[in-house]
């Protein structure tokens, strides 16, 4: 018998097949994943793995998962969700309309799991804000990563990066307004650097003196592209957790992110490096200025517990969750 069968794609590049990889990389004898990527034979797997498995954790939300999970109740197995992000939030927020089918997809999930799992102690009191009737089985297991030595490059002091492209929950155009305030106000010539899709329902962000769009890079490029620059914001209205922050420290970038960005969770940041209101563009402007002269990336690195935050770790924690006799 197994002790936990995780549900979700893991060859994927998405943020949550990022994660299951990592932790199947991290995995022993005791977890299985599915390896199946379609068809009757991944639905007979996940039926003969659930079986033989003591507790079940789907990731994300979806309508296969969704049905692992119904059998999983029905033959008296432990049922989890590591949560990644909520649609029913965040697709308002985005100007999407989610599908029904999406809509009744995420409730039933969040109804059939015996324990919702944030991917970070932050993300999972934000869950627990928006959904008080399921605060008593919200809980955590921080993401894992790890931090890789790069060759360090001369970097622009005065180059700001945001990830995200023009996604309205991750609030880059107030980024966008407080450098063109720096630049018309302050007479600090910072440049933006905008990695990732603009959108036409998207947030107004144009190219400009001081605003130049890089669009989508694969992993690789975007690394090199840090490399080189001084300081990344993260400013999401909510942001489960950002492995894209572990990257910027990897790449010798300070930070300053926003109050809800879950990787506040696992390093240790000054007053000047939270946004408290990520819409207060002269806030966010003061606080890039203040990161330029103080930096901060050597000072959240070594704030990091490294052998706290591996992928093993994070599943060490999971496995805990599952096997407390509470749920």
């Amino acid at each position: 018998m197994k002790e936990l069968l995780i549900i979700g794609p893991w060859r994927q590049n998405s943020g949550p097949a990022n994660v299951i990889r990592a932790l199947k990389n991290a995995s022993d004898d005791s977890i299985s994943f599915i390896e199946n990527e379609k068809g009757i034979k991944k639905v007979a797997e996940a039926v003969i793995k659930t079986l033989f498995s003591k507790s079940v954790v789907v990731s994300p939300a979806s309508p296969y998962g969704c049905r692992c999970l119904k059998i999983a109740k029905r033959f008296g197995k432990k049922t989890g969700l590591l949560m990644h992000g909520c649609i029913s939030y965040e697709s308002g927020i985005n100007n999407i309309v989610p599908t029904s089918q999406d809509l009744e997809c995420e409730t039933d999930t969040l109804s059939l799991c015996d324990v919702i799992i944030g991917v970070s102690e932050r993300y999972a009191e934000w869950l627990k804000e928006y959904y008080p009737q399921y605060k008593s089985k919200i809980t955590f297991a921080n993401n894992g990563f790890e931090l890789h030595y790069r060759e360090k490059k001369p970097k622009d002091p005065f180059s700001v990066a945001v990830i995200g492209g023009n996604t309205p929950i991750k609030c880059n155009s107030y980024v966008y307004q407080a450098v063109e305030y720096l630049h018309k106000y302050v007479d600090r010539r910072y440049k933006l650097l905008i990695f990732g899709g603009i959108k036409e329902s998207g947030d107004c962000i144009v190219e400009n003196e001081f605003t130049l769009i890089k669009g989508f890079l694969d992993h690789d490029e975007l690394l090199e592209q840090l490399d080189s620059i001084g300081i990344v914001v993260v400013n999401s209205v909510v942001e489960s957790f950002s492995l894209a922050a572990a990257d910027t420290l990897e790449c010798g970038c300070n930070l300053l992110v926003s109050r809800n960005v879950g990787f506040i969770s696992v390093a240790e940041f000054g007053e000047n490096e939270i946004i408290k209101n990520y819409s207060d563009y002269k806030e966010i402007a003061k606080k890039i200025d203040a990161v330029r002269i103080t930096g901060n990336n050597q000072r959240i690195i070594s704030s990091i517990n490294q052998e706290l935050v591996t992928p093993a770790s994070q599943l060490t924690r999971i496995l805990s969750i599952m096997r407390s006799p509470q749920i």
